[in-house]
């Protein structure tokens, strides 16, 4: 971690910190409260890890990114996110890019879509949701008035 104007962030990308690693992140994160941007890219933390994350994140207002790409994470995973965000009125960029969350991952981050009013950048990239999960996603974003860029390139998506 390293401030840059009085602004926490926490960047441990590559670090290969796992399961036990997002236990220990998310501890840390249940004490320091300002932290604003979280890159645990590539860590390959799983659902179980994530779960740790997504249970500190309730109490961390200060969260604004949060990238979690290449991590392993799958449906399970995915849909505790989704909860989280149907109420989080912190988070603006979340990035999912190359974690295998299919059509039921997505769906419950489709739905919280409906709720949430700050999420501005979402990257699903390569997150194999395919036809399935872009039509969840488009019902979600009927009522959604915030999100201005969700990358969706690489999920088997045709032109049905």
């Amino acid at each position: 971690a390293y401030l840059r104007n009085a602004d926490i962030q926490v960047r441990l990308l590559n670090c290969k910190i796992g399961e036990t690693g997002a236990r220990h992140l998310a501890k840390l994160m249940k004490t320091n409260r300002g932290i604003e941007e979280l890159d645990i890219g590539n860590n390959k933390i799983g659902d179980s890890g994530l779960m740790y994350i997504v249970g500190s994140l309730e109490n961390h207002p200060n969260l604004t990114t949060l990238d979690l790409a290449d991590n392993n994470i799958w449906r399970t995973g995915a849909s505790a996110l989704g909860k989280v965000l149907k109420t989080n009125s912190h988070i603006l960029t979340l990035d999912l890019d190359e974690n295998p969350i299919g059509h039921a991952g997505v769906k419950q981050i489709a739905y919280s879509l409906e709720y949430n009013s700050t999420l501005v950048h979402l990257n699903l990239n390569g997150c194999s949701i395919a036809d399935v999960g872009a039509s969840y996603l488009a019902r979600g974003l009927r009522f959604n008035s915030t999100l201005r860029i969700i990358v969706l390139k690489n999920n088997g998506i045709t032109s049905k």
